[in-house]
């Protein structure tokens, strides 16, 4: 399915006609239940929006194409495209570059026994270790 994010002028002149092939794009949401989905940013798209959606409506957007969600293509004045380009290949692990590990994390088994447990418990007015008293 393909979307457009554009302006009201460049919709009425390219898209209106067509509009059921062309679904104009007004929020993320608008993609949910869609599969194969094509997005199409026009340049000078905000123009007729006046507040902070702009910014954070393509940023949305290219988070979703960056993960093989949808496919981004931006179009220019003059009508030529350019496809957004990933940088991320899919089922890579980054864990490790940012500090992580990449093993998986395992439970770690309990070490004191119930008895233990309400010796603790008991001890410092019911609190284990003083934790209580803040």
């Amino acid at each position: 399915m393909n979307f457009i994010l554009c302006n009201n002028e460049t919709y009425e002149k390219k898209y209106q006609a067509e509009a059921y092939k062309h679904v104009r794009l007004e929020e993320v949401s608008d993609l949910a239940g869609y599969a194969k989905i094509i997005v199409y940013i026009e340049e000078e798209w905000t123009y007729d929006i006046h507040d902070d959606r702009c910014c954070y409506l393509q940023e949305q957007l290219e988070a979703l194409a960056m993960f093989g969600y949808i496919s981004l293509i931006y179009v220019d004045e003059d009508g030529f495209e350019s496809k957004f380009t990933s940088t991320v290949a899919l089922g890579e692990d980054f864990s490790h570059e940012q500090g992580g590990s990449t093993t998986p994390i395992q439970n770690s088994l309990p070490s004191l026994t119930e008895e233990e447990r309400m010796g603790l418990l008991e001890t410092e007015d019911g609190c284990a270790g003083g934790a209580c008293k803040i």
